[in-house]
């Protein structure tokens, strides 16, 4: 048993090294769905440029995005698959979250991803049994969409 192996939508997915949080915070940018603005590198406050490949992962209907990011202007980029799952946290521990959410099929399902959030903020989360979007990217929940 491998520590960065985890099944995402019936698929065994290698969890990569976390992310820095300024990589997560342009990808955060780049999924929210009220952005209107461009994308500005965190580096050199640059313009950002995007390209992202759909994939549809084996057996499952979820489209998760191979992202391309780069700065015009210096060496900043990144590089990662990503998706967003609207749903309520079932379970978690230091290593894992459970999200419980509903397939592309209106199937509820529970999937389980690498955990790269704040502890505290999941308890809150999982007391209020609110639905939240999540940012999963390379295996692993590491942003609230809000």
């Amino acid at each position: 048993f491998c520590a960065n192996l985890f099944m995402v939508d019936g698929n065994i997915v290698y969890m990569e090294e976390m992310l820095e949080k300024k990589e997560i915070d342009v990808l955060k940018d780049l999924w929210r769905s009220d952005n209107k603005r461009l994308l500005v590198c965190p580096v050199c406050g640059g313009s950002l440029k995007v390209n992202m490949h759909p994939r549809t992962l084996h057996g499952s209907f979820r489209v998760s995005y191979d992202t391309f990011i780069e700065c015009e202007n210096c060496t900043f980029s990144v590089e990662a698959n990503a998706f967003k799952v609207f749903g309520a946290v079932k379970s978690f521990d230091e290593k894992t979250i459970d999200i419980s959410s509903w397939s592309t099929l209106g199937d509820r399902e529970i999937n389980s991803f690498g955990n790269g959030l704040d502890e505290e903020i999941l308890r809150e989360i999982s007391s209020s049994g609110e639905l939240t979007e999540f940012l999963v990217v390379n295996g692993q929940v590491v942003a609230i969409i809000d």
